[in-house]
């Protein structure tokens, strides 16, 4: 399979973004904050608006924390819609109506990356897409089947994305 270099390097800028979005990173916190004090600032960040922001920065700045501190926190606290979906599904009383739009989305994130794949041939591209797909099924399905203590469980139920 040929493919141009302008190709390869939109794959790996692709690959490479979708790797640095599924990697969270905590933002450092000032020392001299106790646990409560903490928790209080990471509340006002929660709350999103503005002047709630403003406040928990200053806190942090006061501390002689990050300037970007907040908005890090809150970059840090955003899911991906893989398992923003598999949360979706694990708090539902039907799960399984969540199934089929994770499919979607894992084949449109797939097509993104490697394009439509020809099933008739069996090449690499195909084998690629399958192996996207089925990575981005595997986040969702983790969420799906967390227990409500939080660990996954030990098991997915057979069949539950065979197509």
């Amino acid at each position: 399979m040929k493919i141009t270099k302008q190709r390869l390097k939109e794959i790996i800028k692709e690959e490479l973004e979708a790797v640095l979005h599924e990697v969270r990173i905590a933002p450092k916190t000032p020392e001299g904050l106790s646990s409560d004090q903490l928790d209080k600032i990471h509340s006002l960040i929660m709350k999103g608006d503005q002047e709630s922001l403003n406040t928990a920065q200053s806190l942090i700045d006061a501390f002689g924390g990050d300037p970007n501190y907040a908005i890090n926190y809150l970059e840090y606290q955003e899911v991906g819609d893989m398992e923003k979906l598999g949360n979706q599904a694990n708090r539902s009383f039907h799960p399984e109506d969540f199934d089929e739009k994770a499919r979607e989305l894992a084949k449109a994130k797939a097509v993104r990356v490697h394009g439509e794949p020809d099933f008739g041939g069996r090449d690499e591209k195909v084998s690629d897409y399958f192996d996207t797909k089925m990575k981005h099924l595997k986040r969702y399905t983790k969420n799906k089947t967390r227990n409500k203590m939080g660990s996954t469980g030990p098991y997915t139920r057979p069949g539950d994305f065979l197509e």
